[in-house]
């Protein structure tokens, strides 16, 4: 039944992306949203989205062999080409030199393929209606998901595992806070007919109900700073006086918890919790930074925090058990490629943001409406650097897509 549905999809997704290859490029983000694992087949399991993204790269190319006025856009693509073999380039310098320790080898040899994901929508995002397009095929995608969610229950802690996200708390989660940001974005740069906007505001508001659902605090929290970064874009104005006012509100009560004891208490509290996730979160920084110490320039090498943090984590008990890499990306950076690493992202960061800033005061200076790809951009940007915290994003092919389209959001003209 599983392989007759992907079969069924597969040919659908060709036919689309033959006709709208932004379409093509949507239907193969949600399934890559949707699906967690590969499609069981004999003794094995196949990545069926990757051949999706494979197929919509080679796009271009068919279009350049049929119509030789067809031009790859090879100009635009070269900001993320660049960070992605740099990248690429450092993982690889990191894994050897640190003896090709854990799960090195494969994660460089799945890399670049991930890399492809991403460049498959800064190539067929050609304008700003293909970035709205992509996004509402990803939010249909997340609707999807949340009625399936529904209708089979959320998962015990203990019960996760499956073909698809609605089985697991966390990333489930994260795939609606991320629909919830692409809600709100279409929603407050109006990139929708008006008739959809009541459509498009009271389904953010069900993935936000859904997201207090799933428990996951890791989702809210990247929700929330993903709607503010694009209430600033649309509306900079009312977002400034809004966190002014929400920063002296929160000073105040900081101040409060501070002088009657309770921030110590709630911090020795979450020191005292072994099954707080978060706690485990906080400890892997403290490796992190313990191993960065030990090998500051590239770090102990790609896929070696597991290995070498056994040493280390003696005195770390929620650790002491296993060391789970993907709880955060930015301490698996920091460990494993070093210095040079944290440069290469920091970079990257840097560079996007001075993108957008341009973009963003440009179209200021001239008075007109922050046009959508913007709004959307920095939604996805923000949420992605977020669970960046709480999960992979630079070591998996979900959040290599949506690495390329941020870049997309910038670079597309109206």
């Amino acid at each position: 039944m599983i392989l007759a549905v992907v079969a069924l999809f597969s040919v659908v997704l060709c036919l689309v992306a033959l006709r709208a290859p932004s379409y093509g490029l949507g239907l193969a983000a949600a399934a890559d949203l949707i699906l967690m694992e590969g499609v069981p087949v004999g003794g094995t399991t196949i990545a069926v989205e990757s051949f999706f993204f494979l197929y919509l790269i080679a796009i271009p190319f068919l279009g350049q062999l049929i119509s030789q006025r067809t031009r790859l856009p090879l100009d635009e693509a070269r900001p993320y080409l660049k960070f992605l073999s740099i990248f690429f380039v450092a993982c690889i310098a990191s894994a050897v030199l640190g003896g090709m320790a854990g799960n090195s080898a494969a994660i460089l040899s799945r890399l670049p393929l991930w890399g492809l994901f991403g460049l498959s929508s800064v190539w067929l995002c050609r304008t700003e209606r293909d970035i709205v397009r992509v996004v509402l095929c990803v939010i249909a995608g997340c609707a999807f998901l949340l009625v399936m969610a529904v209708l089979s229950g959320l998962p015990s802690p203990e019960e996760q595992g499956g073909l698809m996200r609605n089985r697991y708390l966390n990333p489930l989660g994260h795939a609606l806070s991320l629909a919830a940001v692409l809600c709100f974005a279409l929603w407050a740069s109006r990139a929708v007919p008006r008739s959809m906007r009541v459509t498009v505001a009271g389904l953010g508001i069900l993935f936000t109900l859904g997201i207090l659902w799933s428990g996951s605090r890791g989702s809210l929290f990247s929700l929330i700073l993903g709607v503010a970064t694009i209430a600033w874009v649309v509306s900079p104005g009312r977002a400034k006086s809004f966190g002014k006012l929400a920063a002296l509100g929160g000073s105040m009560l900081l101040l409060f918890a501070l002088g009657t004891g309770h921030v110590s208490a709630a911090w020795s509290g979450f020191l005292a919790n072994d099954a707080s996730s978060n706690l485990y979160r906080y400890q892997i920084v403290v490796l992190a930074g313990r191993l960065f110490v030990e090998n500051p320039l590239l770090g102990v090498g790609l896929g070696g925090m597991e290995g070498a943090g056994i040493f280390q984590s003696s005195d770390l008990r929620t650790l002491a058990v296993t060391i789970i890499t993907s709880d955060n990306d930015y301490a698996r950076v920091l460990a494993e490629l070093g210095a040079v690493g944290v440069a290469i992202v920091s970079g990257w960061a840097l560079f996007l943001g001075r993108r957008y800033r341009d973009a963003i005061r440009e179209v200021r200076s001239f008075g007109q409406r922050q046009p959508a790809a913007l709004a959307i951009g920095a939604g996805i940007g923000t949420n992605m650097m977020v669970l960046g915290l709480f999960e992979s994003v630079l070591f998996s092919p979900t959040g290599w897509f949506y690495i390329g389209l941020t870049w997309a959001c910038v670079r597309v003209k109206r």
